[in-house]
């Protein structure tokens, strides 16, 4: 997959309106690639406090991103299914920005310290956060080769899969999921990011609990390895220790909570 050299944030910044690392297309068929953020109000934390929005925390970043974009591009118009529709290495993006815009370039935080156990208080600057962006060339559905391949009604094994970037709505519907059967979440994960199998027409989310466990690994690492986004996982150097070990930024944080 081709994408393209790291930038830093500074490169990117004019007047709160940044670039996103993937794009989207509208439902005009044009692609939208740039953002302008809108500071934190105090309507905005109200919503994304509601009981409803709290449960799932697909929808909390749904809320968020919806509330946040000012302005997507040359849209007259930005929707809550716009912001479900984005990809999430972009809906990351824009609460990463969100923070640089409503609370600064600092972000303060704790980590568990992955070799010694210990609590570091932990500060990144955003500044120094690298956004790996795809190239606009790039095709939107990334192509799979499976080991085994699925097998159809009358003997045919089908092996060449397209997948897409996971979404909002990806998120929405596998978080819950989560926390009381991550099988059955991976299976919702891999059910939705597939676009299509080549000449398989009909399938459903039943061929893909029935998928083999190579062929199950083979979609997974294909989306582990969809490198795109800005790396919230930074590395950073444990005051007890002295070792470094990657400390992810949640997006609690990222939203000042």
């Amino acid at each position: 997959m081709a994408i393209s050299k790291e930038k830093t944030i500074k490169e990117l910044l004019e007047d709160d309106t940044f670039e996103l690392p993937v794009g989207f297309t509208d439902s005009t068929g044009t692609f939208q690639k740039t953002v302008k953020i809108r500071e934190l109000t105090g309507a905005i934390e109200e919503a994304l406090a509601e009981p409803k929005i709290r449960q799932n925390g697909g929808k909390v970043i749904t809320e968020a991103v919806y509330s946040l974009v000012e302005q997507a591009g040359n849209m007259k118009k930005f929707t809550k299914m716009d912001a479900r529709n984005l990809t999430t290495a972009d809906r990351d993006f824009i609460l990463l920005m969100n923070h640089k815009v409503s609370l600064g370039d600092e972000i303060e935080y704790q980590a568990q310290c992955t070799h010694c156990g210990e609590i570091a208080d932990t500060t990144v600057n955003i500044d120094d956060i690298p956004v790996t962006y795809a190239t606009e060339d790039e095709p939107k559905q990334i192509p799979v080769t499976l080991p085994r391949g699925i097998k159809g009604k009358d003997g045919e094994v089908f092996k060449e899969l397209k997948i897409s970037y996971p979404t909002g709505l990806v998120q929405e519907r596998i978080l819950p999921t989560l926390s009381k059967n991550h099988i059955q979440a991976v299976t919702q994960m891999i059910s939705m990011c597939v676009e299509s199998i080549k000449g398989l027409e009909h399938y459903n989310f039943d061929t893909f609990r029935e998928m083999g466990k190579k062929d199950r690994n083979a979609v997974q690492d294909a989306l582990n390895k969809l490198k795109v986004g800005a790396d919230l996982a930074p590395e950073v150097e444990c005051p007890n220790c002295g070792k470094d070990f990657k400390a992810p930024i949640t997006t609690a944080t990222l939203l000042g909570e």
